[in-house]
């Protein structure tokens, strides 16, 4: 798919020791891929991981370049993101994707999502050409610099189309 063509080319530059990257198949057919996951490694984990899903979503289409779905926002996180990626738009409105699984299965994320023309999940749903660069940019900037490592659920929603705006 389009995001895990950008996560590849994000990986080449990055190679970020400290992240681990999971390719999941299964999203339309139930999430198998990702319950699997939760269901069976996960609970391996001393230290639990913090996830972000790459995913698209028909949200912000023609307002914004990245579309940032997080269920149990963190001020913190939400303020690192906005701040590398102007781009970005926040909602609450999110379709059920992985980020759905890592949820229910215990685990704390947000789906970072390429904006599309139509229903996300159709074959004829298009995103802008404008998009990928920034999208890229996005994905390159939450592997170096976001801190993940104190997440704490602080918020109580991320209203649809509203951008946080602070000061630095």
């Amino acid at each position: 798919t389009l995001t895990n063509a950008i996560l590849v080319l994000a990986i080449q530059e990055c190679g970020n020791e400290d992240t681990a990257y999971l390719f999941t198949e299964g999203e339309e057919t139930g999430l198998t891929g990702m319950r699997n996951f939760m269901n069976t490694i996960y609970k391996d984990f001393k230290e639990k991981p913090f996830f972000v899903n790459l995913d698209v979503t028909n949200e912000f289409f023609n307002q914004k370049h990245i579309s940032v779905e997080f269920d149990y926002p963190n001020f913190d996180i939400c303020k690192q993101i906005f701040k590398l990626n102007p781009e970005s738009g926040y909602t609450h409105i999110r379709f059920t994707d992985d980020t759905s699984a890592i949820i229910n299965g215990g685990g704390n994320g947000f789906s970072f999502c390429i904006p599309t023309d139509k229903y996300c999940h159709t074959y004829d749903s298009n995103t802008r050409l404008s998009s990928l660069e920034p999208y890229y940019n996005g994905v390159v900037s939450l592997i170096k610099n976001v801190d993940f490592s104190n997440y704490v659920h602080d918020m109580k929603t991320l209203e649809t189309k509203q951008i946080i705006v602070y000061s630095f």
